[in-house]
């Protein structure tokens, strides 16, 4: 019986350990297949004057080893069914537009270029996970960190654009104390925006400044690159903002004093919210306070129940 199982189990090992054998013999002529036709394919060339998109494409191949070398596989993949089922490119796009990444992606290449780097990590890791653990268990592992690494791209992407969003939030009333006073001293307010751009050095908030900047010198009304801002950040805050700058350019009205009324509700509705998440958290320590004092009072009256116990025995 003991020899039958044995050999059972020697089957079942070699059984998985073939399969494991044609998986990475599968990937790797797949792999060799599409490096012969990028090898074959003439070098990505660009022309920023005539192309507009082959010099963003440019840009990110001076960054990104990846989609440098394999640019046509990667463009290839951003095709795949399977990706766009699992991965909304719309979502993926706005959270881009917020600025979290310093390269000019679009969403397809993003994801893409994230999934490719994936595949070669998940290749390494089920090499090593079969190593050490054998072919259906190595197999399995690697099919897991895929997985989860994969679905992590668009959600890694989304916590960074809302820590980005809530740090413009909070640096956003003070800016706009800074140019309100800036204001009330005879500055006009495109020449806030120089100001704010050198102020805000190593701040999320900066790069926006600089689009502000950017913008405005390419012609753009401040109120029109404001209603970009807001689109592309939108929050209740950059809206605002907005708002007031747009009202007070239609209606001639004094912007240094919107401005001043407007930092002061940005400071006071984040007061509220502080208050607000201070009351939740109060009530949520309740319950667990109420456990640290119950074990207090076990470890204090634990003692004098066992003293009593054993005299009374």
């Amino acid at each position: 019986m003991i020899l039958a199982n044995n050999q059972l189990l020697a089957n079942t090992t070699a059984c998985g350990t073939l399969i494991s054998s044609v998986l990475f013999a599968l990937a790797i002529a797949w792999i060799a297949v599409n490096v012969l036709k990028i090898i074959k394919q003439s070098e990505l060339r660009v022309n920023a004057r005539q192309d507009f998109d082959a010099s963003r494409r440019q840009k990110i191949a001076k960054v990104d080893a990846s989609y440098r070398s394999f640019y046509t596989l990667i463009i290839e993949l951003a095709q795949w069914g399977w990706v766009r089922k699992f991965v909304s490119f719309e979502r993926v796009g706005k959270h881009l537009q917020v600025g979290v990444e310093p390269l000019p992606w679009n969403a397809q290449e993003y994801v893409a270029t994230k999934t490719f780097d994936l595949l070669l990590q998940t290749l390494i890791v089920l090499m090593i996970a079969v190593w050490l653990r054998g072919g259906v268990g190595g197999f399995i592992l690697g099919a897991i960190y895929f997985a989860v690494m994969f679905f992590s791209i668009e959600r890694s992407l989304a916590q960074r654009a809302n820590v980005h969003r809530r740090q413009i939030d909070q640096r956003l009333p003070y800016a706009i104390d800074l140019m309100a006073l800036m204001m009330s001293a005879g500055a006009t307010i495109h020449q806030t925006i120089p100001v704010m751009v050198r102020e805000t050095k190593g701040h999320p908030i900066n790069r926006e400044f600089k689009r502000l900047q950017s913008s405005i010198e390419g012609g753009s009304k401040f109120e029109d690159a404001l209603l970009e801002l807001r689109e592309r950040i939108g929050t209740d805050a950059v809206s605002e903002l907005a708002i007031v700058v747009k009202q007070g350019v239609a209606q001639g009205t004094p912007l240094a004093d919107s401005f001043l009324n407007l930092a002061e509700q940005m400071r006071l509705r984040r007061s509220q919210v502080a208050e607000k998440a201070a009351g939740k958290a109060q009530t949520m320590i309740t319950f667990p306070a109420m456990l640290v004092m119950v074990a207090c009072l076990i470890i204090i009256v634990a003692p004098f129940g066992v003293s009593v116990l054993y005299n009374g025995m």
